[in-house]
């Protein structure tokens, strides 16, 4: 029983020769072996196709790029060039407007040599001279007109007892050396028509104050002085002559060294020809009134009230308010007391800048607007203390003043914008004047 059993377990392989059991074997490798090579393969194909695919989908975003930046480079190229058809007349307009600059550059430096050509046919005559009239701002006479006319002097000379010096507010002092004669203008006119005649002009002039051209006003007044100082011919320097020459520095298209060279700085010594006796031994001369540079504004009001308050708490003041109005200044007011001193009663058209001029010379320290008579009392040797409160209209001048006194050696100058409170505080600002004149 049991060996019916094995004999029918017995696989009919086993009964087979050896020969085919070893057959057997080698078909059974042999398709293991076909069916694992056809796997491999299949996973290599299949490797290959992603690998090749990638690369055709990356071959084919590349040229779709390349379509389409070669599509932006030619839109590109095309705009470039576009840009430089529409800009190829840039050169030619720079071209233009450097030669047209170039023009207007040679005809200031022609009419600059004209004028120094004429003004040394002038000065080089035996004629007598007439110097002036001076009919603009007091701030230019002092820093430029003065100087220039020291400058002409000097280089080509003449006798000052043939020169009459034309102003107003009897500053015969001022030309001293420069013209022994001297015709005050308000002899001539008064206070009222001067300024009505002096409109005239700066309207004639496009409200221009400078004097760029002689008007009618300036040859009656030459005319006046001439008959004044017996001259039966004469020759004129006039104030058109410094303004052209020095327009350019003013605007920024010459060097400094354009006015240095052609002004002379020198101390003033005014005449004592006022009765000051009245007057305290120390004071601080203080002149101050509306300007560009210092605008009549409530906030500059307060702070020059404020200044001169505590000025009179440490020295007594001296207040050089004229009451004489012939332009667009206007003297700021303050309170009198027993520290404050007016000079009204003695203040008169004919006088006022010199009694101004000698009561600065008197004074320990000078405060006022920067402009006007705060450029000249560094000349005369006192410490000045200029104040405003926009500057764009003083960078030039102020430039200009520091070099000046430096090379002659004027006595100290400071500024002080009143507009600082805002930023340093009221306090602050209040110190450091109080620090700047003491």
């Amino acid at each position: 029983m049991r060996g019916c059993q094995r004999e029918c377990m017995m696989s009919p392989v086993s009964e087979l020769p050896i020969a085919l059991r070893k057959a057997h074997s080698g078909i059974s490798l042999l398709v293991r072996f076909l069916t694992r090579g056809r796997a491999r393969v299949s996973n290599l194909l299949r490797k290959k196709w992603r690998y090749y695919s990638k690369r055709a989908a990356w071959y084919w975003k590349w040229m779709r790029e390349r379509v389409r930046n070669g599509r932006t480079t030619v839109v590109n190229f095309a705009g470039a060039g576009l840009r430089r058809l529409r800009a190829l007349h840039k050169p030619f307009v720079r071209l233009s407007r450097r030669s047209r600059r170039t023009n207007e550059l040679l005809t200031l430096r022609r009419q600059e040599w004209h004028v120094e050509r004429q003004i040394r046919g002038v000065v080089r005559s035996d004629v007598p001279l007439v110097l002036g009239p001076w009919l603009s701002e007091v701030g230019f006479e002092v820093l430029y007109w003065l100087p220039f006319l020291r400058w002409l002097k000097t280089e080509y000379g003449w006798d000052p007892a043939s020169a009459v010096a034309i102003s107003r507010g009897g500053v015969a002092s001022w030309y001293h050396g420069l013209a022994d004669h001297y015709v005050e203008i308000f002899e001539y006119v008064d206070l009222h028509t001067f300024a009505r005649r002096n409109s005239i002009r700066r309207e004639a002039a496009e409200g221009s104050q400078k004097q760029l051209h002689s008007s009618d006003f300036d040859r009656e007044l030459i005319q006046f002085a001439c008959d004044r100082a017996g001259f039966s011919r004469h020759r004129v320097v006039h104030p058109s002559a410094m303004y052209k020459l020095f327009r350019q520095f003013w605007l920024g298209h010459r060097p400094i060294s354009h006015v240095q060279e052609r002004t002379r700085f020198a101390g003033l010594t005014p005449c004592s020809t006022f009765d000051l006796s009245g007057l305290p031994k120390d004071y601080v001369a203080v002149k101050l009134y509306t300007a560009q540079s210092l605008p009549d504004s409530t906030r500059n009001r307060l702070v020059l009230h404020a200044l001169v308050e505590q000025l009179s708490e440490v020295a007594s003041i001296v207040i050089l308010n004229t009451g004489i109005a012939v332009d667009d200044h206007t003297d700021y007011d303050f309170d009198r007391h027993d520290r404050v001193f007016y000079l009204d009663e003695m203040m008169r058209p004919q006088n006022n800048l010199e009694l101004q001029t000698q009561v600065i010379a008197g004074a320990k320290e000078f405060v006022g607007t920067c402009g006007s008579l705060a450029w000249l009392a560094p000349m005369i040797g006192v410490p000045t203390v200029a104040l405003f409160s926009d500057s764009r209209f003083l960078r030039t001048h102020l430039y200009f003043a520091r070099h000046a006194y430096s090379a002659m050696g004027a006595a100290r100058f400071a500024t002080v914008d009143v507009s600082a409170h805002e930023g340093l505080g009221f306090e602050a600002v209040m110190r450091v004047m109080r620090t700047a004149v003491q």
